[in-house]
C-alpha cells in the first residue's frame, strides 16, 4: 500500500473541499513507553477487557512511538519527524473552513474525536501511537472549536450533535472512501457524535456506511447538561436562567471568565482526576487560544444554550448487537460517572450476552478526559481492540 503525507483529496461530497496543508505540526516528544500489562501500568493492568490475547500485539506497536505533534490549535511551525509526524490540513465543508490533523498510513483510518470545548490537539499523545501501530489517524476539530470555522448558526438551526455526526459522516465519505474503513474514537461530546454518526448511518438508507467500528471515551449525556433534566426536573430552572444569561452582556462577562487561562487550568485540574501534571501550558492553550478567535463567544453560547439532542442510550438501540463497539471508561469521572445513567446502561451492554460486538475497559484512576491523562494506560487497550477487530499490515 502507498500511503501520500498528504491526505487523499476531497471526493466530491456534499460541501466539502480541500483546502490544503496549513504546514507539519511541530515535532513533540512522546511519553515514556508503555508500562508492563496489557491496560499498561499497574492500575491499567486491573482493566477488564475481553481481548487481553491482543494486548501483546498492541504493546509491540506502541513501543515504537512515533513523534507527536504541537497541541496548538490551529496550525504549527516545524517539520515533521519521522514517519508518522502528524501534519495539519484544512478543508470546507458547507462553506466552513475546518482543520484536522493526519499522520500515519494504513488500510484502517481512525478518526479521533475530541470533546467540548477541546480539539485535536487533545490526542497529543494518542495520535502517534495509533499511527504507529500501523493506521492512518486523523484527529478532526469539529465546527465551532480548535482551528475550526465558529460561525453564528443561530439563523441555520443552530449547534447541534447531528450536525456534528454529519461532519464526521461527511469526513469519512471524504477521506475514507466508499471502499475504505473507518473507526471513530470519540470523547465525551465527540462520543455522542461519533454514536449518532454510526446510529443514523444505520437507520437511514445511504448505501453501505465506511464506518465500522466505534469506541466511545467517556460518552457525555448529550450536547450540553440540559440532558440531565430527563432525571432531574428540579434542575430546569437553572438551566433557564443560563440561557437569559446568554442573551444579555453578562453571558459574554462570563464568557470572557470562562477563558481566563487561570480558570481554565482550575477547570481542567477538576476533569482530570489524578495526573494534574498533565494539565500543562500546552494543554491549557489548546482551550484557551481557540476562544479567541472570531466567533468564539457566539459558537459557546450556542452550543451551551442550544437543545441536548437524542441521549446516547436512545441513539445505542440503533446500533446493532454485533456492532464492534468498545468502551473505554475513566473510573473517576465527575462528568459522566460509571454511576450515572450513561455509565450505567453502557456497563449493562457491555454485560450483555446478546451484545456481542460490545466489550468495556474501565480505567482506574482517570477522569473523563483518560485518553490525555494517561496515555501509557489509555493506549494499550485501544490498540489491542483494534488489532483484534481491524488488524493492521504491521500487526
Amino acid at each position: 500500500m502507498i500511503c501520500p503525507l498528504r491526505p487523499r483529496g476531497p471526493r466530491g461530497g456534499p460541501g466539502a473541499r480541500m483546502v490544503g496543508a496549513i504546514g507539519s505540526a511541530a515535532v513533540r516528544p512522546g511519553m515514556s513507553g508503555p508500562r508492563r500489562g496489557v491496560a499498561g501500568g499497574k492500575r491499567a493492568g486491573r482493566a477488564r477487557e475481553r481481548f487481553v490475547g491482543e494486548g501483546e500485539r498492541s504493546r509491540r506497536g506502541l513501543a515504537s512511538r512515533a513523534p507527536g505533534f504541537s497541541p496548538g490549535a490551529s496550525g504549527a511551525s516545524g517539520p515533521p519527524s519521522g514517519s508518522q509526524g502528524a501534519t495539519r490540513h484544512g478543508w470546507v465543508w458547507r462553506g466552513h473552513r475546518c482543520e484536522y490533523v493526519t499522520a500515519g498510513c494504513g488500510a484502517t483510518s481512525i478518526v479521533l474525536v475530541h470533546g467540548f470545548g477541546a480539539s485535536s490537539g487533545q490526542w497529543r499523545d494518542n495520535v502517534p501511537a495509533v499511527a504507529a501501530a500501523g493506521y492512518k489517524v486523523y484527529a478532526v476539530d469539529l465546527l465551532g472549536f480548535g482551528g475550526s470555522a465558529k460561525p453564528d448558526l443561530a439563523a441555520e438551526g443552530g449547534y447541534s450533535t447531528a450536525l456534528w455526526a454529519a461532519q464526521l459522516q461527511d469526513f469519512v465519505q471524504e477521506f475514507v472512501g466508499s471502499n475504505g474503513q473507518a473507526v471513530l474514537v470519540g470523547n465525551s461530546i465527540g462520543s455522542i457524535a461519533s454514536l449518532m454518526a454510526v446510529a443514523s448511518a444505520s437507520t437511514v438508507s445511504t448505501g453501505p456506511s465506511s464506518i465500522r467500528g466505534l469506541c466511545l471515551v467517556n460518552c457525555a449525556i448529550g450536547m450540553n447538561s440540559k440532558a440531565v433534566v430527563d432525571e432531574q426536573p428540579i434542575f430546569a430552572p437553572l438551566f433557564w436562567l443560563i440561557d437569559f444569561i446568554f442573551r444579555t452582556s453578562l453571558g459574554r462577562r462570563l464568557f470572557e471568565r470562562t477563558r481566563d487561562r487561570e480558570n481554565l487550568r482550575k477547570a481542567l485540574r477538576g476533569v482530570y482526576a489524578s495526573n494534574q501534571a498533565r494539565v500543562d501550558d500546552a494543554l491549557v492553550n489548546q482551550f484557551a487560544e481557540p476562544a479567541l478567535q472570531d466567533g468564539a463567544y457566539e459558537a459557546f453560547a450556542g452550543i451551551l444554550t442550544g437543545a441536548p439532542g437524542p441521549r446516547p442510550e436512545r441513539l445505542a438501540l440503533d446500533v446493532d448487537s454485533a456492532f464492534p463497539l468498545l468502551l473505554l471508561w475513566g473510573e473517576q469521572d465527575r462528568v459522566t460517572p460509571l454511576s450515572g445513567p450513561v455509565g450505567r446502561f453502557f456497563a449493562a451492554r457491555a454485560d450483555d450476552p446478546r451484545a456481542t460486538g460490545t466489550s468495556m475497559v474501565r480505567l482506574p484512576g482517570l477522569g473523563h478526559c483518560p485518553m490525555d491523562e494517561d496515555p501509557d494506560v489509555f493506549n494499550p487497550p485501544l490498540l489491542a481492540w483494534l488489532a483484534h477487530q481491524f488488524p493492521s499490515a504491521s500487526a
